[in-house]
């Protein structure tokens, strides 16, 4: 009896302890949304130019209870962005802006290299005035888009390709684990086209690939007695940062990541030369 009266008490503080956590949590702005270091952490953070992210403090606990107690108001945060990023509301629509006490903001990144993201809390005293906090600075690195290109041609086209296995080579650059979407289309000796790898076929066993760049193949195991012209598209590229930045719906841009034009080659039957046929006397 006196074990279950223990266990029960210790529920019971564990309870008013979260309760209370929950009562001090002050969000002003998109609750949804996640540091990207602990708070007293000056982390490094990688994105994709072009990319909108979210970043966000949590006001100070002491803050929360003076606010309690009726000592300050809620805080205001000034927020910085460097020269290369542009500052949003948290929500990252085009032409906001976030209010001063938002402690969540967005940033769209539009320039290459580290920049910087700055947070200051700025308590609201009743009377008196405040204790300036100190500021948090996340260093963020904005890298280029991962990219796709042509590395040579097929490893056999023309005669002898039938039944055999063909492999057509391709560089990827980025920051690694990429993901490579593809399709083969076949053209037949009677002119009809077909799609021999589906549209939208995706190679996402890459993870092994580290940043920098990898030469890599597509492979495609050539039916026997199968004659025509194979035409390799590459049709989407990412990386582990772009499916960061941007999603999993990631699209790279054609002419800018991947090459619009596919590599091309050929399977060729042996000729069967015809009987001899006896013409008109000269």
């Amino acid at each position: 009896m006196k074990k279950m009266t223990m266990l029960r008490s210790m529920a019971a503080v564990a309870l008013f302890t979260v309760a209370g956590m929950n009562l001090s949590a002050q969000v002003t702005a998109e609750p949804s949304l996640t540091m990207m270091a602990p708070a007293g952490v000056n982390a490094e953070d990688t994105v994709t130019i072009g990319s909108v992210m979210p970043y966000r403090v949590s006001g100070d606990v002491q803050m929360h209870q003076l606010r309690a107690i009726g000592a300050v108001g809620y805080s205001d945060f000034t927020k910085t962005v460097s020269v290369g990023g542009t500052m949003r509301a948290a929500s990252g629509a085009s032409g906001s802006s976030p209010a001063a006490a938002d402690s969540a903001i967005s940033v769209i990144w539009n320039v290459l290299g580290t920049q910087t993201v700055g947070f200051t809390e700025v308590p609201t005293p009743v009377s008196g005035t405040y204790c300036a906090a100190n500021t948090q600075t996340l260093n963020v690195v904005v890298v280029s888009r991962p990219t796709a290109a042509w590395n040579g041609a097929a490893s056999a086209t023309g005669c002898s390709v039938a039944g055999t296995t063909v492999t057509v080579p391709y560089t990827v650059t980025g920051t690694g684990q990429f993901s490579v979407t593809y399709r083969i289309t076949y053209t037949s000796l009677s002119g009809a086209t077909s799609n021999v790898v589906a549209v939208g076929t995706v190679l996402s066993n890459l993870v092994n690939f580290k940043t920098g760049t990898a030469n890599l193949t597509f492979s495609y195991n050539v039916p026997a007695a199968t004659y025509g012209k194979y035409d390799v598209y590459i049709e989407n590229i990412s990386d582990r940062i772009a499916r960061k930045s941007f999603g999993n719906g990631y699209v790279a841009i054609p002419t800018t990541d991947f090459p619009v034009t596919a590599t091309s080659f050929f399977s060729y039957p042996t000729p069967a030369t015809q009987p001899i046929n006896h013409i008109q006397n000269l």
